[in-house]
């Protein structure tokens, strides 16, 4: 995979995730809340070391950028409830819970090439298991 693929791909899973009601959020939050945290820091270790081995790190801060945008984009909080509805004010909320599964999973796609198959179940197990399999290295599901 050259380095323009390996930086498209996660953003394909990304629409995807744009595209979740809450309760799918809701779920991907839970089974990441499932995953070892001890597992998934070292997972994330590894992330940062690949990206900067393979030259990956603008992509990865663009995954960053992008999902924390999206988690926070029309999120009010209480005033979602007043100005809005809310089921806005519930799905900025799981927004902003989602955020860092999502960002998981778009770094084991972005990484795919890089990470032990250890880390790369860790950081998209939650993903595979609410939504299904992520984008494979070539891009195919």
């Amino acid at each position: 995979m050259n380095a323009e693929e390996a930086a498209d791909a996660p953003f394909r899973l990304f629409d995807e995730a744009r595209q979740l009601d809450a309760m799918q959020l809701g779920a991907l939050v839970e089974a990441w809340q499932a995953v070892d945290v001890g597992a998934r820091r070292r997972a994330w270790e590894s992330v940062r070391r690949e990206a900067r081995t393979a030259r990956r790190e603008e992509p990865l801060d663009e995954i960053r950028r992008a999902v924390s945008s999206w988690a926070t984009q029309g999120y009010a909080g209480i005033q979602a409830g007043v100005f809005g509805t809310l089921q806005d004010a519930d799905r900025g909320d799981a927004r902003a819970h989602a955020a860092a599964p999502i960002l998981d999973a778009m770094a084991s796609v972005l990484l795919a090439d890089r990470l032990s198959e250890d880390e790369l179940l860790t950081l998209r197990n939650p993903w595979d298991s609410v939504v299904g399999q992520p984008m494979a290295e070539d891009g195919s599901t």
